[in-house]
């Protein structure tokens, strides 16, 4: 049921993007992308490894130069053969509605759902929602979030997340990010951690780009950590360059940030 929400929210998304195009008074931007990474593992002691593959796409409706709605959502799988099992999957998607004077700040907040499915040995389905910032100064973004989560089982988070992103030109990107995550649910409690660097090259007269990134997260009440390396390409529409995606694309993170740094 979640995976045909999801599926119907992509294509909802795609047909305000045209509706969006075509209306003078609406602006649309837009990406997706897809990535490979590889996840190395150390739970009580023991070290294990798994590759991801992930998809992901956003589209924004701008009404004018202050207010504006996005959709976006995420596919991730891992092959965790390796730890006896066949699949990981996991669908997340996040609806954010935000205001702000361009190039100065953007407010807003998100609702998000989200599903995972290990190989059917569980399937949790977790909703939340939560309140987003970003900060403009010339070539640097700052951007906040913080929101609870909620699902099956007495499953309760509350998070947050920043990054900091760098723009040695338009085209190239460097961003820094770290994520907190207070985990309750009926079997154990813990804190977690994650952080994160990411760099983004965008091809000069081209929508697309390249990017890779590296991740660390930890489950401090246990002893459990992962680590990560991704590499992928991206496609983006309606912005001509990675600074101005940042300002004016959908560029809005809400809980995907927090997903990618407090899960492996």
């Amino acid at each position: 049921m979640l995976r045909s929400t999801l599926i119907g929210a992509a294509a909802g998304a795609a047909a305000l993007g045209c509706a969006g195009a075509a209306a003078a008074e609406v602006a649309t931007a837009g990406h997706a992308a897809a990535r490979v990474g590889r996840v190395e593992a150390n739970a009580y002691g023991a070290d294990e490894t798994a590759t991801s593959y992930a998809v992901d796409g956003a589209v924004v409706l701008q009404f004018s130069s202050r207010y504006n709605f996005q959709l976006d959502g995420s596919f991730k799988s891992w092959d965790a053969s390796d730890l006896g099992l066949d699949d990981v999957e996991r669908y997340s998607g996040d609806a954010h509605m935000f205001w702000g004077p361009l190039n100065a700040y953007t407010v807003g907040g998100f609702a998000s759902v989200a599903d995972v499915d290990l190989e059917g040995l569980t399937d949790e389905t977790v909703y939340g929602g939560g309140v987003e910032l970003d900060l403009y100064d010339d070539v640097w973004t700052t951007s906040m979030q913080a929101g609870m989560f909620v699902g099956d089982d007495d499953f309760e988070v509350l998070a947050a997340s920043g990054q900091a992103r760098f723009y040695p030109s338009p085209r190239f990107s460097l961003e820094g990010s770290a994520a907190y995550g207070s985990y309750d649910q009926s079997a154990f409690d813990s804190d977690a951690y994650g952080v994160g660097a990411e760099a983004e090259y965008q091809f000069p007269g081209t929508a697309v780009s390249v990017f890779g990134g590296a991740t660390y997260s930890k489950l401090a009440d246990f002893d459990v950590d992962a680590s990560a390396l991704s590499v992928g390409v991206r496609f983006s529409f309606g912005s001509r360059s990675l600074l101005e995606r940042d300002r004016t694309g959908a560029s809005m993170r809400g809980s995907q940030k927090m997903l990618e740094l407090l899960e492996p």
